[in-house]
């Protein structure tokens, strides 16, 4: 199985991909040091920035297709790329939930 699938009971969780950045690990954690970072070389870029992903998630079960939030979409956007080439047919998706109103959830 690919490992952007979990399978939980009937219920099938595809990992969906919107874009990839580097940024600042200190705008979403400010009270961290580059110190603790650097015990996780993985997580940073050559320039000492943090890989950060923005994605959404589809679910199958009971004969629905779901998704939930829809990413930043705009430039730099591959959702509905990501979405084709993992076989998720956006017109088969019948709700879209969003867990909240931001930008990179609600495109």
């Amino acid at each position: 199985m690919p490992n952007h699938i979990v399978n939980i009971g009937n219920v099938e969780l595809i990992s969906l991909n919107d874009n990839l950045f580097t940024r600042s690990p200190f705008v979403a954690f400010p009270d961290t040091t580059i110190e603790q970072w650097q015990e996780y070389p993985e997580l940073l870029a050559e320039d000492e920035h943090g890989h950060h992903r923005w994605g959404s998630l589809a679910i199958r079960s009971a004969g629905k297709l779901i998704v939930v939030d829809t990413g930043m979409q705009g430039e730099g956007s591959y959702l509905l790329g990501d979405m084709k080439e993992k076989g998720i047919d956006r017109e088969a998706v019948g709700i879209v939930v969003f867990t909240h109103v931001h930008p990179d959830h609600v495109g």
